[in-house]
């Protein structure tokens, strides 16, 4: 029966303990995750990294296409790897977007990729928006919660995505 009692007594302290000190620290914890200042990147540091990781995949896709031609197959899987990380990471940074959401890109979704030519809501767009959207392509994939969520490629991000996709049988993907 006394061993009832004391189960009984901390089971009711724990409560108490639960819902006036760990109520308390978890609340103080997120308030200090939300007013925790967040600074953003300067322009010229995106400018920069965009210009850079533009260059990369350029250099890239160019050994990637070499060493296709020359059949270096051991070197190809390799650089084909190369290639999808620094496309990746120029796509999360274009499309400001999780990479989590932009790495699940398939290959059924990135096929049926369209450009803007084909808008239905050009009266609505203003001309340089009618521009914009003729210049960008647009994949629309399956994001958090089984949303639609659309990532822009711009002609460069096609052309070597289309490489790729086209070598992914000679690089063994």
């Amino acid at each position: 029966m006394n061993v009832w009692y004391d189960i009984a007594k901390g089971s009711c302290s724990f409560m108490i303990w639960e819902d006036g000190i760990s109520h308390h620290a978890h609340r103080s914890l997120s308030e200090g995750r939300r007013n925790n200042r967040k600074t953003l990147p300067l322009t010229e540091d995106v400018v920069k990294l965009t210009k850079r990781l533009q260059n990369e995949v350029k250099e890239r896709k160019q050994n990637l296409l070499s060493a296709v031609s020359t059949n270096d197959f051991g070197n190809v899987s390799y650089l084909w790897v190369g290639l999808a990380e620094v496309l990746l990471t120029q796509l999360v940074v274009f499309n400001r977007k999780r990479p989590g959401e932009v790495s699940r890109i398939i290959l059924d979704d990135y096929r049926k990729c369209s450009s803007g030519e084909d808008s239905i809501v050009d009266s609505a767009l203003s001309k340089w928006e009618v521009a914009l959207c003729k210049c960008l392509w647009r994949v629309e994939i399956v994001g958090k919660r089984w949303k639609t969520v659309v990532v822009l490629l711009t002609a460069t991000m096609k052309e070597a995505m289309d490489t790729l996709v086209e070598n992914r049988e000679v690089a063994d993907v």
